[in-house]
């Protein structure tokens, strides 16, 4: 049975925080109404099994994003590419990419979202496909080709240092802390942190890239630092935003149902003695 002190000291002034950013999200829906169809495509990267370099969560991070654009009004399946352990290729990768330049025009949202290992080196930063790396330059060249609205998210060690090569006009770039930062898949979230927060955003409370944001990086930061006393464990997400206004991501979101679940609880509940994986790595 929880704690109704706990409830009120925790639960009431995440909410006072929280209130602002859906009133603003929702507020905004009005600020520029929408004259053009827009639609929307997606690449889903999640990789578990590295050779040599498990991560657990990565694919029901990315499966459970998939079903919360699919449930939200604007996404269809014909339009969403998910790329999963040994089909993550680099190769893959690219040709996916590929994919959304054939397929997106100038009014047009795309979404590049990864889960799994990252890294640095003299290089730069870089993701690890199944069987190689992609560096932040790379990938710089191959969403070049993408017209309309690229949105970028990466759940990876050191992933706030692609933000540099990436950046650009009509160009958004979410990661998951800073470039010189580690983050963790936690096996409470069954998922990475930034990754977990950043769905129940959506999943609840925003609809905009910059709101969602906002509303995930205060909940990670918070969640972060409460897994032990070595500051390593805390992330600060990053944004980028190349835009002009706001970017819709999703049309609508049943959270009044959901927002009194155990799930809405986790971001209270971390205690010292998680179970952690690190989401760095290289080959």
């Amino acid at each position: 049975m929880l704690d109704a002190k706990w409830l009120f000291r925790v639960i009431l002034p995440v909410g006072i925080l929280i209130f602002p950013i859906i009133s603003w999200s929702v507020e905004s829906e009005y600020e520029t109404p929408v004259y053009r169809e827009v639609e929307y495509h997606a690449v889903l990267i999640g990789i578990n099994a590295y050779p040599g370099s498990y991560l657990p969560y990565s694919v029901n991070e990315i499966q459970n994003f998939k079903q919360t654009l699919l449930k939200c009004g604007n996404w269809f399946q014909s339009n969403i590419k998910v790329l999963i352990d040994g089909n993550a290729t680099k190769q893959g990768v690219q040709e996916s990419i590929e994919w959304l330049a054939e397929n997106a025009d100038e009014d047009d949202v795309s979404l590049i979202y990864f889960v799994g290992h990252g890294g640095r080196d003299l290089n730069g930063e870089f993701i690890v496909t199944y069987d190689g790396e992609i560096h932040d330059a790379e990938l710089a060249e191959y969403i070049s080709g993408v017209q309309g609205v690229v949105v970028v998210v990466i759940d990876a060690c050191n992933s706030g240092g692609f933000i540099d090569e990436l950046k650009g006009k009509n160009r958004v770039v979410l990661t998951a802390c800073r470039g010189n930062e580690r983050t963790y898949q936690v096996k409470e979230l069954k998922s990475g942190i930034f990754g977990f927060f950043l769905n129940m955003s959506l999943s609840w409370f925003t609809k905009r890239v910059e709101t969602t944001y906002m509303l995930t990086k205060m909940l990670s930061i918070y969640y972060s630092r409460s897994l032990g006393n070595n500051s390593e464990y805390v992330i600060h997400p990053q944004i980028y935003d190349g835009t002009i206004g706001f970017t819709k991501i999703i049309n609508h979101h049943p959270y009044m149902d959901k927002i009194f679940t155990p799930s809405f609880l986790y971001v209270s509940q971390a205690k010292r003695d998680r179970v952690l994986w690190r989401m760095e790595g290289g080959v």
